[in-house]
């Protein structure tokens, strides 16, 4: 037993020694570059990897929230050609790459009319130059020229007058073309008037013509005609109209308006006047005015009287034995 205590006093030491705090040991050395060990360090990130997969480091101190950074974008490239929705009005030349031109001078269209500065491009009363009045109530100025405020007027004459070339028997058809006697101006061109023939390029009463009696071409030799037809003498109420060496046309009593080649006045013993195409026979209003050929004319703007169109010394009639619509008819 005397040998064994030497012997534990050197175990005891040695433990001592071994559970000291002052005592450290080194980690084995890997060996190889196979397996990763157990973990790692992370870099200077603060992540840490095992394997694969992703450990969270300590937190960084908060610098409070990050700030909002739009992503890169590239611009859009210009437009190659102007945007239609907004390259409108003056400025739309300009984007196109013409020069802008603005808007008119119109002091450059104006003109000194006795004083007065006027646009002779649309003025109705100076169109075109100083003076130069367009029909007044019809007319209309359009880059200086004269026109019509109706579709069924044109201009004649110079005086710029707004006239209905479909039934004016001075301008029929077209301006200044008058219808003969005994016509009248249908649809632009002349018409013998209800009753009256179409013979040898003249309208006629074959009624009471005594070289047209009945028909064209068909004389009476000297004597009468009468209803169409032939005789010796009128009757001895009938007017007496001498038609050269064709004989007589007998005209019947009362005289009455409307004979338009054998028109009578109140009292005439004779067969009346002829009237002209631009006229008819009429009895006017008035004791004093009685039968006779008055000047005529279509009014214009209505179908109807009373009409705008007739002055104070035309009357609206309604109607010539031509038709149904106003008529303007000198007193």
């Amino acid at each position: 037993m005397k040998n064994t205590r030497p012997y534990l006093f050197a175990l005891a030491a040695t433990l001592a020694a071994a559970l000291s705090p002052s005592c450290t040991f080194d980690p084995p050395e890997v060996a190889d570059a196979g397996d990763p060990p157990a973990w790692t360090l992370g870099d200077a990130s603060g992540t840490a990897t095992d394997g694969g997969d992703t450990l969270d480091a300590a937190p960084l101190p908060d610098s409070g929230p990050a700030p909002d950074v739009a992503p890169d974008v590239a611009p859009d490239p210009p437009d190659a050609t102007p945007d239609a929705a907004e390259d409108v009005g003056p400025d739309a030349a300009r984007d196109m790459g013409a020069p802008d031109m603005g808007a008119p001078d119109m002091a450059t269209a104006l003109i000194d009319c006795d004083g007065v500065m006027v646009d002779t491009q649309a003025d109705p009363t100076n169109c075109g130059a100083c003076g130069r009045q367009c029909d007044e109530g019809f007319g209309v100025c359009d880059g200086g020229e004269c026109g019509c405020a109706l579709p069924e007027l044109d201009v004649c004459r110079s005086d710029q007058r707004c006239l209905d070339l479909q039934r004016d028997p001075n301008n029929c058809g077209t301006c200044d073309f008058a219808c003969a006697a005994g016509a009248a101006c249908v649809g632009g061109s002349c018409e013998c008037r209800p009753g009256l023939s179409l013979c040898n390029g003249e309208c006629v009463d074959t009624n009471v013509d005594p070289n047209h009696c009945g028909g064209c071409d068909i004389g009476c030799g000297g004597e009468a005609c009468r209803d169409g037809s032939c005789r010796e003498r009128c009757d001895l109420l009938d007017f007496r109209c001498g038609e050269g060496a064709g004989g007589t046309g007998c005209i019947e009593q009362p005289p009455r308006s409307g004979n338009h080649l054998y028109c009578h006045s109140v009292g005439q013993l004779t067969c009346g006047k002829r009237c002209g195409g631009d006229q008819i026979c009429w009895d006017p209003p008035g004791f004093f005015n009685g039968i006779n050929c008055y000047d005529y004319r279509p009014a214009r703007g209505c179908e109807t009287c009373p009409c705008d169109d007739c002055t104070d010394d035309e009357s609206c009639l309604d109607g010539n034995g031509l038709s149904g619509v106003a008529w303007c008819v000198a007193d």
